[in-house]
């Protein structure tokens, strides 16, 4: 093995040794914040109208401001020919989301897609952390579960498109966001329970 992926392979279990002791010293505050996540992805399930045009317009207002900072922060240095790709990306964020804020119905559909490869990368995140945290808990099957539930809402996102998705969006955000807060519930509860 390499020097460099050796490096690599320290890194990460160096990494790994940490969130599992930061999951066993804070498990209350996972709980917690797993229970917070479940709320809102409850309320997002019964209104998901509301959540798909709250979602678009946060989303909207969000690149309006990263467009805006990203701007200032290139116009107010000094200026090289690198610098007319930031400002242009800067000019594209603030269109696009003053779209999504102005005209969140056009906005929703547009989001629905994307949160179709969010739900791809959040289902890959949750798989990892299941794998590096199986060994000490039973209860790692909850976040695989998680991941498992992400990649079916993808699925039904591509196979309802485009017909469903005012209230498509909202509907999805509140399933995975219950069903990430249930995750971490379980892996804070199974690590209390490994400590023990």
């Amino acid at each position: 093995m390499s020097t460099q992926t050796e490096h690599y392979v320290d890194l990460m279990r160096g990494l790994e040794k940490r969130a599992k002791r930061n999951l066993r010293q804070h498990w209350r505050a996972y709980v917690l914040e797993g229970l917070v996540v479940c709320a809102v992805g409850a309320a997002a399930v019964i209104v998901p109208q509301i959540a798909s045009f709250a979602t678009d317009v946060f989303v909207g207002w969000l690149l309006v401001v990263v467009g805006v900072i990203g701007l200032v922060a290139r116009l107010s240095s000094p200026f090289d020919d690198a610098a007319w790709l930031a400002v242009a990306f800067a000019v594209v964020s603030i269109a696009l989301g003053a779209m999504l804020a102005f005209w969140p119905v056009q906005g929703v559909i547009t989001l629905t897609m994307a949160l179709t490869a969010y739900f791809i990368a959040h289902g890959l995140s949750m798989c990892a952390m299941a794998m590096s945290i199986r060994i000490d808990t039973g209860r790692w099957f909850w976040l695989l579960f998680s991941a498992l539930v992400d990649f079916v809402l993808a699925a039904l996102v591509v196979t309802q498109w485009p017909t469903s998705a005012d209230w498509l969006l909202g509907l999805y955000v509140g399933i995975n966001l219950i069903f990430g807060g249930l995750g971490l519930i379980f892996a804070a509860l199974g690590a209390k329970a490994s400590d023990s």
